[in-house]
């Protein structure tokens, strides 16, 4: 049998295993080192022809392999329960939104407006500061059509959850959502809000894009004496002028992302002394400022009991 059979190994064989061991550590080695030597001449080369203009016959190609899913959210969300699949759908969705709003923000909205003006040497030539506004003004376009988009998934997101976890006795219930939280959902709601108060700071904090609006408007303003001098139609230049009004109402107005305090009629919010300060600045001198802090402590109290009150109303929903 050759399993009682014991194998007796020769001390000058394993020495032998030994030092060819040790060859190929040094070929390695110096393999390492030649590799080594060969990527630092290839970074050398590359530092000495660095210019300001790329050159495509030197310069290195950036290759980006990015993974995309081509499953549908109806072939992933799959169960039992048919009423289940339809709400997962539906805020799996909304969420998708967000994240390709934000990354439409990021890469398209963020340095368009940070680096409006940018770049030009010393004092603006006569008629620069329009010609630059004219080529923002596409760009201010697309941008309020996002913000309009944003605002309506932000919208979707709400009346979503509200049906979801509505508290009216008389509501019918889709489903019992007692003690479901969707965490992800209110993330990106947080996210899509933090895009709208983003545009809000960047437009609202950029002097020189609203210092060649001033001027933009006096030019089209200057042309409304005489559009014939110009070759422009009389309806065109009204039509253009509205939507200089949208667009500035709409963006340049730090109306993007609102917080509001006090019910006006229906769902318009406002803060009153805050407003009458903001629109009205030749009445500052009339408002009594005993008035102004009255009204400050009366609504930071009030959100006091609010704050205090919140547990309690939060125990009460997740009963219901």
């Amino acid at each position: 049998m050759l399993a009682g059979v014991e194998w007796d190994y020769d001390r000058l064989e394993d020495g032998t295993h030994k030092i060819a061991g040790e060859v190929q550590l040094r070929s390695y080695g110096r393999f390492l080192e030649e590799y080594g030597a060969q990527l630092k001449g290839i970074e050398e080369a590359l530092e000495d022809s660095v210019c300001d203009s790329w050159d495509v016959s030197l310069g290195p190609i950036y290759l980006q392999f990015v993974p995309y899913e081509h499953t549908t959210l109806l072939q992933l969300i799959d169960t039992d329960n048919k009423v289940l699949n339809k709400i997962l759908v539906v805020f799996a969705t909304l969420c998708a939104e967000v994240r390709y709003l934000k990354s439409e923000a990021k890469n398209k909205y963020y340095d368009t407006i940070l680096f409006y003006g940018e770049g030009g040497e010393g004092n603006l030539q006569d008629g620069a500061a329009q010609l630059l506004l004219s080529r923002m003004l596409p760009h201010l376009q697309e941008l309020s059509c996002f913000v309009k988009r944003c605002e309506q998934v932000v919208v979707q997101i709400v009346e979503q959850l509200a049906a979801l976890y509505s508290s009216s006795r008389d509501a019918t219930y889709v489903i019992n959502a007692t003690g479901i939280h969707f965490q992800d959902v209110f993330e990106h709601l947080g996210d899509i809000l933090v895009v709208l108060l983003t545009l809000d700071e960047v437009l609202g904090n950029h002097s020189t894009l609203h210092d060649h609006w001033i001027i933009y408007k006096r030019t089209v303003k200057s042309v409304q004496h005489d559009p014939s001098k110009f070759g422009v139609e009389w309806e065109k230049l009204k039509n253009f002028e509205n939507l200089l009004s949208k667009l500035e109402n709409h963006l340049l107005t730090g109306k993007i992302f609102q917080i509001p305090a006090v019910t006006l009629v229906g769902n318009m919010l406002w803060f009153p002394e805050q407003f009458l300060l903001a629109h009205l600045t030749n009445m500052a001198k009339l408002i009594d400022k005993k008035a102004q802090q009255t009204v400050q402590s009366r609504r930071q109290t009030y959100l006091q009991q609010k704050s205090q009150s919140l547990p309690k109303e939060a125990r009460t929903f997740c009963l219901q």
